[in-house]
């Protein structure tokens, strides 16, 4: 809400959960600002992916990050905000994001190291957002070609480019390097090996 409150003309996207979550949630917002908020339907994956491709910015949650959803933003190019907490569960956007600075180091603007800096990295990238064509949206256009592998944006039609994240040939080629590694070393007699697949690698 506070970022609502600061950035001009900004709109906070939530999917509808079509129970009393929705009605509790607009209760404790503001109300000069509910109109701001939008509760969107469940939609196909096709159609959800095209819908999130027209967001400026994704707010992670915390304590229990986002997953498979935090995945989608990336794939449609679309910029995360998310601050680790102490689980697995927590960390696993900012997991995502670390994998993608191996070839983008600008992705790690998203990793925010506290609550304050969360709201400020966010506010920074909002207010890009809002700013005209120019050196007010450099910031945010440079990280939705970071999101795309650093490869200039989109294919025709609206398709983000293939990052490394998801190239799914490069991971299963280095998958196949560590079982490979592990056969050749079976019956050694030197220690047991301790094998870290690196993604940058």
């Amino acid at each position: 809400m506070r970022l609502l409150e600061e950035v001009q003309g900004s709109t906070l996207l939530l999917l509808a959960q079509g129970n009393a979550t929705d009605g509790h949630l607009l209760s404790r917002t503001p109300p000069p600002l509910r109109s701001r908020v939008h509760f969107q339907p469940f939609l196909d994956v096709r159609r959800h992916l095209a819908r999130i491709r027209q967001c400026d910015l994704a707010l992670d949650t915390y304590g229990i990050s986002g997953h498979t959803t935090s995945a989608n933003y990336l794939w449609g190019g679309v910029p995360i905000v998310t601050s680790a907490s102490s689980s697995w569960a927590g960390r696993v956007t900012s997991s995502l994001l670390a994998a993608l600075a191996v070839s983008c180091p600008t992705a790690l603007l998203g990793i925010a190291r506290s609550e304050s800096d969360f709201l400020d990295v966010a506010r920074r990238l909002a207010r890009s957002a809002r700013g005209a064509a120019g050196r007010k949206r450099r910031l945010l256009d440079e990280l939705r070609a970071c999101m795309a592998g650093g490869s200039g944006g989109r294919e025709e039609g609206g398709e983000a480019r293939l990052n490394r994240l998801f190239d799914s040939q490069r991971w299963v080629e280095g998958w196949e390097r560590v079982l490979r590694m592990m056969l050749e070393s079976k019956g050694s007699s030197v220690d047991p090996l301790h094998i870290v697949m690196a993604w940058g690698s």
